[in-house]
Parts: structure tokens; C-alpha cells; sequence
């Protein structure tokens, strides 16, 4: 599915190692961790950045994969997030 993916392409073009992790990582768990780690500063202000269209096309993945994979989300589930309100 991926293959055919705009987003995916565009992300796999500019950062082939990214590309390939996102490949080995659809539809599992881990996943979101992943995204996350890619999304959210993790280096202590080190990080340079993505381009704009990589973030886009980062954001509309996993947004793809929440839509095809929403089980796997903990955050999904309500139960699990009552501990936060």
C-alpha cells in the first residue's frame, strides 16, 4: 500500500532511511511511537527539521495509518486516557 503512496513517496525520496522505517513499521504498534519520535523534538533542540512538504506528507501517514489502524492507538481507546482529566 505504501508503494502507491504519494506522501510515502515524497517522504522515501528525501529520506530514504525514514522511508524505509515507515515501510517496516506500517501497521504495527510501534508505528505511533515512531511518528512521534519523528514529529516531536526528541534531541534536545538539536534537530534541524524536516522540509514543509515532508511534515505534510509525514502528518497525512499517520493520519492514514490512524484511519486504517485506529485499534492499535492507545490513545483511541477512552478508558485508557481517564487517568489524564
Amino acid at each position: 500500500m505504501l508503494e502507491n503512496n504519494p506522501h510515502y513517496s515524497a517522504i522515501n525520496q528525501a529520506f530514504p532511511h525514514i522511508g524505509s522505517k515507515l515501510k517496516l513499521h506500517w501497521g504495527q504498534p510501534d508505528f505511533i511511537h515512531y511518528m512521534e519520535e519523528l514529529l516531536h523534538d526528541t534531541r534536545n533542540g538539536q534537530r534541524r527539521g524536516f522540509p514543509f512538504e515532508v511534515v505534510v506528507a509525514l502528518t497525512s501517514i499517520a493520519e492514514e495509518h490512524h484511519a486504517l489502524f485506529s485499534h492499535l492507538d492507545p490513545r483511541s481507546d477512552v478508558w485508557s486516557m481517564a487517568h489524564l482529566r
